[in-house]
């Protein structure tokens, strides 16, 4: 399953996951957890503005990935990519739904995070998912920093994972001084996720956009 977080600050915007990934039966995880691999990067750098993370179905989120080798993304900034991506997902999941007696897929854990230079602001975070059942968002009042958190693992409760999230990097973001501090929290945080769960483990993947 997996594990992603992004921050958008004045300077740079971050992307950092875990990289486990488990088998699907009918497009749905094995309850026991079994590992397919524990390597497999969850983000891709678009461009050089621009990071696209995901959570979920990984076959789906592929599809999603190999549509953006077949266009020209060199100057997408991230309404750009956010739109396109969200109408990819609603085509298919009208698909999805006219098909459902020939398939047998989950569609509602489906989830893409964007971090990169946005056309409003420098840099910024923006989410598309199928359901909001596993993403945390926070905007900072009075600055344009924002942090975002994707989850997509049935196994571990949201809301002690909002608790650690909160304890241990939204509070706190603000006495983070050096980007190299905050990749250190981040890195912490996803370990520390994944001592409580075997949804996620401890290797860790990054982008930074600057």
């Amino acid at each position: 399953m997996s594990l992603v977080i992004a921050v958008a600050s004045l300077n740079f915007a971050l992307m950092i996951s875990d990289g486990k990934k488990v088998e699907l039966k009918d497009g749905i995880p094995f309850e026991t957890g079994r590992v397919e691999d524990e390597n497999i990067k969850k983000m891709v750098k678009l461009n050089d503005s621009l990071c696209m993370g995901f959570a979920g179905n990984f076959e789906l989120a592929m599809m999603v990935v190999d549509k953006f080798k077949t266009i020209d993304c060199i100057n997408m900034k991230l309404e750009d990519v956010s739109s396109l991506v969200e109408q990819w997902m609603l085509d298919y999941l009208w698909w999805l739904e006219d098909n459902k007696s020939l398939v047998k897929l989950e569609p509602s854990k489906l989830h893409f995070l964007f971090a990169g230079k946005s056309n409003k602001t420098s840099f910024a975070i923006s989410t598309v998912s199928s359901t909001n059942e596993f993403c945390c968002q926070y905007s900072y009042p009075n600055t344009k920093e924002q942090i975002a958190i994707y989850y997509a693992a049935p196994y571990f409760e949201r809301n002690k994972l909002e608790e650690i999230f909160s304890s241990r990097i939204y509070t706190k973001l603000k006495q983070i001084s050096t980007l190299d501090a905050l990749v250190v929290r981040l890195e912490n945080l996803i370990k520390n996720v994944a001592n409580q769960t075997i949804d996620i483990n401890k290797v860790i993947f990054k982008e930074l956009i600057v």
